[in-house]
């Protein structure tokens, strides 16, 4: 169900008396190239139950980044050794 207050927002009802219908909620951070003809760079997915994967793409198409990408992306990535992985291998073990 879309949440009126913005045109993008979904709200998922949890039953009462639950912290949610699954009893682990997942937050997820993800930044992309660009806001046109997108990639995907990285992603973080994070469950309250304290599992968490993160993951950097290594052969995303450096010309789609818009000016902010290089500036306040790139510097922040490759801090975490496993984390670097082509889409071709992401796609093969269902990332």
């Amino acid at each position: 169900m879309t949440d009126n207050r913005s045109p993008c927002a979904m709200v998922w009802h949890v039953p009462s008396g639950e912290r949610s219908s699954w009893n682990n909620r997942y937050f997820i951070g993800t930044e992309f190239t660009g806001f046109e003809s997108c990639e995907l760079v990285s992603v973080a997915i994070v469950g309250e139950n304290a599992c968490e994967f993160y993951g950097e793409r290594t052969d995303y198409d450096a010309a789609l980044c818009s000016d902010f990408v290089p500036a306040g992306v790139l510097p922040r990535l490759g801090r975490f050794q496993r984390a670097p992985i082509p889409n071709r291998t992401a796609r093969a073990s269902g990332w």
